[in-house]
C-alpha cells in the first residue's frame, strides 16, 4: 500500500456470545464538532468518539456553540455513534494548592455542562 492510501476501515465482529467495546478515538474539534470531529471519525471508521470541550492542557472554559452542538448531536444519532467528553488533564482534586483544586472543580463542572449540552 502506498503512503497516500488509507486502509479501508471495517468493523470487527464480537466473538459469538460476547460483546465487545466499540472502537473509536479522540477526534479533533477545532473548526467544529460535526464538520471536523465526525468527518475524522468517519475516515477512521470509528464506532464511538471522545472529544475535549476545552484545551486539555489549560484552564479556559469556552462556551461552545448551540448550533454546532445540535449538528453534532443529530449526526451522532443518525450514524449511531456515541460521543463522550474527556475532562482536561490538569484536573487534580488532591492538589495541595487551593487554586488548583478550585480550578479543577470549575473545569469538571464545565466538562459536565458541555457534555449535557452536546448530548
Amino acid at each position: 500500500m502506498s503512503s497516500q492510501q488509507s486502509p479501508t476501515p471495517r468493523a470487527v465482529p464480537a466473538a459469538p456470545g460476547r460483546s465487545r467495546n466499540p472502537v473509536g478515538s479522540h477526534v479533533p474539534v477545532a473548526g467544529g464538532l460535526n464538520s471536523v470531529g465526525l468527518s475524522y471519525a468517519r475516515e477512521l471508521g470509528a464506532e464511538t468518539v471522545q472529544v475535549f470541550v476545552a484545551n486539555p492542557r489549560g484552564w479556559a472554559t469556552p462556551v461552545g456553540s448551540g448550533r454546532q452542538d445540535e449538528e453534532f448531536r443529530a449526526a451522532c444519532a443518525e450514524e449511531s455513534i456515541p460521543a463522550y467528553v474527556h475532562a482536561p488533564y490538569l484536573i487534580n482534586f488532591g492538589s495541595h494548592t487551593e487554586a488548583t483544586v478550585e480550578r479543577s472543580v470549575q473545569s469538571l463542572r464545565h466538562s459536565l455542562r458541555r457534555g449535557r449540552e452536546i448530548g
